[in-house]
């Protein structure tokens, strides 16, 4: 799976959603159905840059969603995975890049939707 750049538009609501499927290197009988992702967890980090060890400019969990209510969601057996980030998150949120780390239910397994880049367009219109 490459890397998939997400496009924001700073004050408005984003969500986008991948499906993962079973690679046919692991599998061949599997290859291409969605990965189990029931018992998963995931988390996502936008930063300024890929080895930075400054804090992530945002920090999505599919366990906690953020006080804003941004979060990842993780769709079971259909594979998705979907970031879901509030208007609220986007104010101020600047360009950077981004992955997604899974832990699979199993505990042992980790999947990694390779990074992208995070281009925010800013807002014009702003609210008294």
């Amino acid at each position: 799976m490459a890397g998939v750049n997400l496009n924001i538009q700073e004050g408005a609501p984003f969500q986008y959603t991948w499906t993962l499927s079973n690679p046919s290197v692991s599998n061949p009988a599997v290859a291409g159905t969605p990965v189990d992702l029931t018992n998963a967890k995931a988390e996502c980090q936008i930063k300024d840059a890929p080895d930075s060890t400054n804090a992530a400019y945002l920090a999505l969990s599919s366990a906690t969603p953020t006080p804003n209510g941004s979060s990842i969601i993780l769709g079971g057996v259909a594979g998705t995975v979907e970031l879901n980030i509030a208007w609220q998150d986007t104010v101020g949120l600047p360009s950077g890049v981004y992955d997604v780390h899974i832990l699979l239910g199993d505990g042992k397994t980790m999947v990694v939707i390779p990074m992208g880049a995070v281009v925010v367009t800013p807002q014009v219109t702003s609210f008294a």
